[in-house]
């Protein structure tokens, strides 16, 4: 009997031994994989976020030590990547120079990418509507991708209350596109999932590029749509979005591939959420709807991108009825 009892308690260490070894491996491998990715694992509280910046001259990550492209051959062993179903350029100068028409850098290779990889590319001004837009790329060098390069407008999309912070000019634009989404699945065949039939883009697989005055307006209009956010910075501090984007560069030519802005990726590891800038869940049809009902009540509001080349700044003609309502105020004085 005591040698009963002496076995047992023996299998009983021996067990637990293999149980912390077992621990200790998985934690160890868990660690050299979000090494190998490059990746900072952050929650969605804003106060907390890592922001991954590129540096254009050396390619590092700003607050990070490690380069910005790991050759870890663990890397190679992740098989199953979401590729983006469609990037947003919010904004025409996230797509042109201001002024001129020509393109920045970086910006024909990616559509060259996403055309091959069925990628949806489109640019949506809150200023402008599509003919000025597709004018406008047909003087500069995206004519030959004006079939790829998807054009939409906020003026267009619910009599123009939809534009940022709204989230609505976003899901509208995504609800107009139709893909062809891609399997999913491993080498040989294994955990292949099959593709779904077309569909739009679904907001969770969207990556939007913003920049400018209006950057942060839409990069939270992205962040409440439930979409990963890439800030285009031209000059070091003037991101002022810090909190709401995924991914700060100064430029699209920083970009590797299409792959840099997957899911994982070099910027993030998994799918984002609607959330508000407080970090806390929110409904994006919801908050969509709550600012269209107060931009009816005051239609006052800042409507557009005034920072675009495209826009005249011309002053405003007052017409006889005005000129009769200002004399008639003065009038009693």
């Amino acid at each position: 009997m005591e040698i009963n009892k002496t076995c047992s308690v023996s299998h009983t260490k021996k067990l637990s031994y293999f149980l912390l070894v077992g621990v200790s491996f998985l934690l160890t491998i868990n660690q050299q994989l979000v090494e190998a990715l490059g990746i900072s694992l952050s929650n969605n509280d804003p106060r907390s976020r890592t922001v991954h910046r590129r540096d254009g001259i050396i390619g590092q990550l700003r607050r990070c030590s490690r380069p910005w492209r790991s050759t870890s051959s663990a890397l190679s062993m992740i098989r199953n990547i979401d590729l983006p179903e469609a990037l947003i350029f919010y904004g025409t100068n996230t797509v042109f120079h201001n002024p001129g028409n020509s393109v920045r850098p970086g910006l024909m290779k990616l559509l060259a990418e996403s055309k091959d990889i069925g990628t949806a590319c489109i640019l949506l001004s809150e200023s402008v509507g599509t003919k000025v837009l597709e004018e406008r790329v047909q003087q500069s060098d995206l004519s030959g991708q004006k079939n790829h390069l998807i054009l939409r407008s906020s003026l267009e999309i619910e009599d123009g209350l939809g534009y940022s912070p709204s989230p609505l000019a976003l899901l509208e634009t995504i609800s107009s596109v139709m893909i062809e989404p891609r399997g999913f699945g491993g080498s040989s065949g294994f955990g292949t999932k099959q593709a779904d039939p077309e569909r739009s883009p679904l907001a969770k697989h969207c990556v939007v590029f913003a920049e400018g005055k209006r950057g942060r307006d839409r990069s939270l209009a992205a962040r409440v749509a439930g979409m990963r956010v890439m800030y285009i910075e031209e000059k070091m501090g003037d991101c002022d979005a810090d909190d709401l984007v995924d991914g700060v560069i100064s430029t699209l030519d920083e970009l590797y591939g299409v792959d840099d802005v997957s899911t994982p990726g070099q910027f993030w590891l998994n799918p984002p959420s609607s959330r508000d800038q407080n970090g806390n869940g929110v409904n994006p049809w919801d908050v969509a709807d709550a600012i269209s009902r107060q931009r009816l009540v005051d239609p006052s509001t800042d409507n557009g991108e005034k920072d675009e080349a495209v826009i005249q700044n011309s002053p405003e003609e007052l017409d006889e009825n005005e000129v009769a309502r200002i004399l008639a105020d003065i009038d009693p004085l």
